[in-house]
């Protein structure tokens, strides 16, 4: 599990920030939640697990290649997703939290994959600079979010260009809303699955509408006129129930999420009975709580009853690096691992994690293996970095840091890190030629 140990929070001049175009993007994000400047990725491995399995379907529809596309769930409670450069598909937390079943999520990354395939994140480009819009609101609103724009952030949006461009613009948006509509009914028909979560979160949205909204200013069509269209739709294939287990495993995905995320006195009256997913929920509020013992001995049951499953083992390993029992740590992030049967680089980076503080050298091994799975993650060459030095390779710990200042475009430490790589690596290493590949192209950047 690891919601903790990854809980990666996004400031500006972060060093999570892969280059400056998503960068950019992510100010923007910065700007409309105006509540708070700093914005919370939750990277869970059971989650993205059970995410990937569901959309896999959605995936295939669009003729999306799912290994180039990414879905992270972002620690807002408010209903929203949205798709950031174009390979990059964020659903706020209340979101999932909303959902109950996977069918509204389903819905709107279907709409979401709509915006890609359709190329509106490109288009989009055009259009604010055409438009002379200073903030890319569409980028920000999926379709989940409030339908009318925050008054004060609205206020704001119009203030800059002409209200003439700013209103063609929005127009434009309207209509790629629609679109992306059109096209998540038809992934979500070819993919076997009911559309019945856009028409829940349609209805839900359209309630909450005022009478007075003006349409002009919208960045999406009213709800009653999208829900119209979603109801009259009509299918073409049968749609195909989500098997139990996977119902089964969604609602073990909201629990975990609310016994992480919500306020711990509004949760153990809510968990108290002696289900498997109170007991999972109450093993999280009593690690929360720091009563370890109560913690393990819930998760003890559940392995107990449950020994194939890896996300208890997961979550006993996270709990047992907290405390410092490193070897008990590993050996429960190994028996994790052993038990996945999908992408399991999370688990990787946990595990290697504990490992720095027994054997750096099978960090190594592991981080390497995790890095072939998320090439461009910074995180992950920063470890590497690490476990290189503890191992005593120095022109190896160099090297890891020269690839995560050239994925960070931080110029002044890709240069230092560089240098310092080719003069301490040996000559015949082929690692040299990779750092020749990275200065050529950081020239023509």
């Amino acid at each position: 599990m690891f919601f903790n140990l990854l809980r990666a929070t996004i400031l500006p001049n972060s060093s999570n920030i892969m280059n400056a175009k998503f960068y950019s993007f992510l100010l923007i994000l910065f700007f409309y939640h105006t509540n708070s400047y700093a914005t919370q990725f939750i990277r869970d491995s059971e989650a993205e697990s059970i995410i990937r399995e569901l959309t896999a379907p959605l995936f295939k529809a669009a003729s999306v290649d799912p290994s180039l596309v990414k879905v992270f769930i972002v620690d807002d409670k408010a209903l929203n997703a949205y798709v950031v450069d174009n390979n990059n598909i964020f659903i706020n937390l209340g979101l999932v939290e909303y959902s109950m079943s996977p069918y509204p999520m389903l819905g709107v990354i279907a709409h979401e994959l709509g915006h890609i395939a359709a190329g509106h994140v490109l288009q989009r480009d055009n259009d604010i600079n055409s438009a002379k819009i200073g903030v890319y609101a569409s980028y920000l609103l999926g379709i989940i979010s409030a339908i009318t724009i925050d008054p004060a952030v609205g206020t704001a949006v119009m203030q800059g260009g002409s209200h003439l461009g700013e209103r063609a613009f929005l127009n434009s948006n309207r209509v790629q809303e629609e679109i992306a509509d059109q096209y998540a009914l038809k992934y979500l028909d070819s993919a076997g699955y009911s559309n019945i979560g856009i028409r829940d979160i349609l209805r839900y949205l359209d309630k909450s509408e005022h009478s007075q909204v003006d349409q002009y200013s919208l960045t999406h069509p009213l709800s009653s006129k999208r829900l119209f269209y979603v109801q009259n739709y009509q299918a073409a294939n049968n749609t195909q129930p989500i098997s139990a287990d996977t119902l089964y495993r969604f609602e073990r995905l909201i629990t975990k999420l609310d016994a992480f995320s919500s306020p711990i006195n509004t949760l153990l009256d809510k968990y108290s009975d002696e289900s498997d997913l109170s007991k999972y929920a109450r093993a999280i509020i009593y690690y929360r709580q720091s009563k370890i013992d109560k913690s393990i001995e819930q998760l003890e049951s559940l392995i107990e009853d449950f020994p194939e499953d890896p996300y208890y083992h997961e979550l006993k390993g996270e709990i047992l690096y907290k405390i410092g029992k490193i070897d008990g740590s590993v050996a429960s992030y190994k028996q994790a691992l052993s038990l996945t049967k999908s992408h399991s680089t999370l688990i990787k980076l946990q595990l290697s994690q504990a490992l720095l503080l027994k054997d750096p050298q099978e960090a190594v091994f592991y981080l390497e293996r995790a890095s072939a799975e998320e090439k461009n993650s910074p995180l992950i060459w920063n470890q590497l970095a690490i476990a290189h030095g503890r191992s005593g390779h120095i022109g190896m710990s160099y090297f890891a840091l020269t690839k995560k200042a050239f994925l960070e475009e931080d110029t002044n430490k890709f240069k230092k890190y560089s240098e310092l790589a080719v003069n301490n690596l040996p000559q015949d290493s082929p690692y040299l030629l990779q750092i020749d590949d990275m200065l050529k192209h950081h020239k023509t950047r």
